[in-house]
């Protein structure tokens, strides 16, 4: 058993590597095996979440996504590093099992304070970035489930939705023999038509999630958690949109409110059919044309100027 640590900062439990396992139990099922881990380390019993990763490079970017978050202020579990073991990549997590102490009004503010921690800063590190310009996109590939997803540095949103995030996935979707040239020329005259319209490369870019459906957000204690990240820097009505996708404790009234926050609430409803094409298309990448129909009626529902 290999044990690494991508991100500097990161330390693996002491003794982990040589920790006698007690217990594993399959503890949900996603794109990747997750388990929760009772192990006894230095004569102490403690309970670890273990996300299984067959490659490596996936593993460290979701490590540093992570860390990124955390960086700007979101709670996250506390990441220990990654063991390697017969060529699966082992995220090792702390376990937050602690019941949620409140109801599902108390959710949503917990899941609301967590999120404006992350865009109420705007993303400019002087370190990496002597100007201190911020940029769209991010410095390196990371991955959207089981798919690489494109990044660079960008000076406008248009650029890097259509570049990084638009034409790879619909590209993917090509490749899978799924979409036609009339259906790919509609989809990007719409989406680009929507960006123009509403005038999106004014806004300015913020560290989001990047993958932000429900199953990513865990409650314990008196907060939210944030897990399986695919971040950029964007802009935060994507994640707010995602959230929409398949429900969410997150209330219209406090997405306005962390909308305000940033000076970006105007007509921000009407714009979420927009911002679900993404999760949309990759959705059909990964899973096939069971998602076209839902992909086809929300590119119909764009406005034409």
């Amino acid at each position: 058993m290999t044990v690494s640590t991508p991100v500097r900062e990161l330390n693996l439990i002491l003794g982990l590597e040589n920790a006698k396992i007690r217990h594993i139990k399959f503890y949900t099922q996603s794109l990747f095996p997750i388990e929760l881990w009772t192990v006894q380390v230095s004569g102490a019993t403690t309970q670890l979440i273990v996300k299984n990763i067959n490659i490596k490079e996936m593993a460290i970017r979701e490590v540093e996504g992570l860390e990124a978050l955390r960086s700007f202020g979101a709670q996250i579990p506390k990441v220990y590093g990654i063991i390697e073991k017969n060529d699966i990549f082992q995220i090792i997590m702390e376990y937050c099992g602690i019941k949620f102490s409140g109801n599902k009004e108390d959710q949503n503010q917990a899941l609301k304070n967590c999120l404006l921690s992350i865009y109420n800063h705007e993303p400019i590190n002087r370190k990496t970035d002597p100007n201190g310009l911020a940029f769209w996109g991010w410095e390196r590939n990371n991955f959207i489930g089981t798919l690489l997803q494109v990044n660079a540095r960008y000076k406008t949103f248009s650029k890097y939705w259509m570049e990084s995030r638009i034409k790879p996935m619909v590209h993917e979707i090509e490749r899978r023999g799924l979409a036609s040239d009339s259906w790919k020329k509609n989809l990007i005259e719409k989406v680009e038509n929507s960006i123009q319209l509403w005038n999106l490369d004014s806004r300015k870019p913020r560290l989001i999630h990047g993958d932000l459906w429900s199953g990513n957000v865990l409650y314990s204690g008196n907060k939210a958690y944030l897990i399986d990240p695919s971040v950029s820097y964007g802009n935060p009505e994507q994640d707010l949109a995602m959230l929409s996708l398949f429900g969410s404790s997150l209330t219209d009234s406090s997405k306005e409110e962390i909308l305000k926050a940033i000076d970006q609430n105007e007509n921000w409803k009407e714009r979420e059919p927009f911002w679900l094409i993404y999760p949309l298309l990759v959705h059909v990448a990964i899973f096939g044309r069971s998602y076209m129909g839902q992909l086809n009626a929300t590119i119909d529902s764009l406005p034409l100027i």
